[in-house]
């Protein structure tokens, strides 16, 4: 089943958080704008929406592209590589710079303070991908994710990422970044940093709500 995260947003009351200007609830990427970074021969995976929101539990996100994809464990020529950069105090004084910005140019240069990666390659499991610590790599969690023909979807444990409590409770506000690529070289990049936010339900009920509401996915800046 197809859990939408931008239809969900769309459809709900999100909480209020203050971030520097170039960010924004969810991160829309324009088409047609990959590039051979390497210049290498290959498909040009195009970035479309990456999208995260949370719950008391789970941070789900979602990325959604305008060329199709398949999964790293395919070997498929056109296979996912690459990750989500996750800023969990929402500080640029802690962590480290976006890995991102190691292509910039040509992809747009973010202030954020990564403490930890959603690495979107589904090896040596298929159907698996990895959390980890940005400072060392080392491995936090290993999650499920689900492929389509334009996305890949996932939760992480709130619990496995050590974010800031708020009254007691991980406050699961996380300010991310995304760049892709395929196995030869990085294609993508967002050009500015999302903010995730509160779904204010148990995350497996509204999914089952909205699944399928696949029109605000296609969505784009005019």
């Amino acid at each position: 089943m197809h859990k939408n995260l931008l239809g969900m947003m769309a459809a709900i009351a999100v909480l209020p958080v203050w971030v520097e200007a170039t960010h924004a609830d969810f991160i829309f990427d324009p088409q047609g704008d990959a590039i051979a970074v390497l210049g290498k021969p290959g498909p040009l995976l195009d970035l479309d929406t990456v999208a995260l929101v949370y719950d008391a539990n789970f941070l789900y996100f979602e990325v959604t592209f305008f060329t199709p994809i398949q999964s790293a464990s395919s070997g498929a020529p056109n296979a996912l590589y690459g990750l989500i950069d996750l800023d969990v105090d929402q500080s640029s004084d802690s962590g480290v710079p976006p890995f991102q910005n190691m292509w910039s140019p040509p992809f747009e240069s973010l202030k954020l303070g990564v403490d930890f990666l959603i690495i979107l390659v589904d090896l040596p499991v298929p159907g698996q991908v990895p959390i980890v610590d940005a400072a060392d790599f080392s491995v936090v969690a290993t999650v499920p994710v689900e492929f389509g023909p334009f996305s890949i979807w996932g939760a992480v444990p709130l619990g496995a990422i050590s974010l800031p409590t708020l009254w007691g409770k991980e406050d699961g506000i996380v300010d991310y970044a995304a760049t892709i690529g395929s196995l030869a070289q990085p294609t993508d990049g967002g050009d500015y940093a999302g903010t995730s936010v509160l779904i204010p339900a148990p995350g497996s009920i509204v999914f089952m709500g909205l699944a399928g509401m696949v029109g605000p996915r296609r969505r784009r800046r005019q």
